[in-house]
């Protein structure tokens, strides 16, 4: 996954120790408005290459939306809730005699 070049703000280096921790620097903590308690999302590229992304205080807010190009529109939606519960029933039918 390479990054352009504009996108990035500031790097650094750090080292794991034994414990398989890494102290991030304190100037990338800075950049990124990072601070001690907040919880990260760790996702691994490649085999090799590791992201870390703050994890968002509201998760449901977080994702609120994230699927409308699916369904964009309430009704559609509804039909389709509509029409898999009706499957159900006559799934369900099948087995009642």
């Amino acid at each position: 996954m390479a990054v352009p070049a504009r996108k990035i703000k500031s790097h650094g280096q750090a080292t794991l120790n034994a414990e398989g921790e890494v102290n991030l620097p304190d100037d990338i903590l800075r950049a990124v408005d990072w601070k001690e308690g907040d919880r990260v999302w760790v996702t691994v590229f490649d085999d090799e290459k590791v992201m870390l992304t703050k994890r968002p205080a509201d998760i449901v807010a977080y994702f609120a939306g994230a699927l409308t190009h699916l369904y964009p529109e309430p009704g559609d939606i509804r039909r389709f809730l509509d029409e898999e519960r009706a499957s159900w029933v006559d799934f369900d039918r099948r087995f009642d005699d």
